[in-house]
């Protein structure tokens, strides 16, 4: 069974790793991603890019699941990606299954909504 866990962090502004490591890989497990919720304590609004299983620089290449967007000015839990059912796998073993994220400027928090599936 899938149990629900949830990451909150703050998401920096370098788009290199380890710096924008949000979940690390783990290659004993395939993770599934369920939701991912973003918090922008600016006035302004700043972009946000995020990967799923990413390399070391976030890209829709790099990555098996890469996008970014604009998240509004003071907002809380804004939705980035929701997905139903166990939600969307990030490959375990041979792959790397982290989360990853980076924003145009400091003051976004991401939640990540997850759950871990040991491989057999």
């Amino acid at each position: 069974m899938l149990v629900p866990n949830s990451i909150t962090l703050a998401v920096g502004a370098t788009n290199t790793t380890p710096a924008n490591i949000i979940l690390a890989a783990n290659t004993a497990l395939n993770r599934f991603v369920r939701g991912i919720y973003v918090t922008n304590t600016t006035a302004g609004a700043l972009a946000l890019n995020v990967g799923i299983g990413a390399a070391a620089i976030i890209s829709a290449t790099n990555g098996d699941v890469a996008f970014g967007l604009s998240i509004p000015a003071n907002v809380a839990s804004y939705p980035v990606a929701q997905y139903a059912g166990q939600g969307r796998r990030a490959l375990g073993a041979g792959s790397l299954n982290q989360i990853m994220a980076f924003g145009s400027g400091t003051g976004l928090t991401l939640t990540v909504i997850y759950a871990d599936d040991t491989l057999a």
